[in-house]
Formats: C-alpha cells, structure tokens, sequence
C-alpha cells in the first residue's frame, strides 16, 4: 500500500469518526461473529429439548443427559476428534 492509499483511507476513517460511525476491527468483528453463533447454538439446543419434552415426554434429568451430550459432541468436532460431515452422512 503506497502513501497515497494510506492517506485516504485514513481520511476516511476520520470522517467515519466526525459522523459517529465507528468501524469494528477484525478481532472485534470475529468476537461477534463467535457470539452469534454460540446464541444460535444455544436456541437450537432449546428448541430441541422443548420438542424432546413435549413428543417424547422427557424430564430434567433426561433433558440434561441430552444438552450434555450434545455439548460433548460439539467440543469432539471442535477437537476435531469426529468429522462433522460424517455424522451428517449418517443421519442420510
């Protein structure tokens, strides 16, 4: 990147400033990402537990041994201990 590019760029970042538009770094951007997938995880897990209990009549404890499962079988993928796309094959 030469002078010239570098000086307009941070013209623009200044006048994104002036106007209150803040840009997010690359660190902070990937943080929210993570954070929204994690949400989606999350209401996922819940929604399938709430259909656990009302088809299949699961309680607390069952529910539990499900959520904790789950989570055991997301931290193997993110090991990469179990290949996610085989289990995938395997619902097929």
């Amino acid at each position: 990147m030469n002078r010239q590019q570098r000086r307009k760029i941070q013209k623009e970042l200044l006048k994104d400033l002036a106007n209150g538009n803040i840009r997010q770094t690359k660190a902070e951007y990937e943080k929210a990402k993570l954070d929204r997938e994690a949400e989606l995880v999350l209401n996922f897990l819940g929604i399938c537990s709430k259909a656990l209990r009302i088809e299949f009549g699961f309680g607390k404890k069952r529910n539990a041994r499900f959520v904790s499962k789950v989570h055991e079988l997301l931290d193997e993928v993110a090991l990469g201990h179990i290949d996610l796309e085989d289990m995938i094959d395997n619902l097929k």
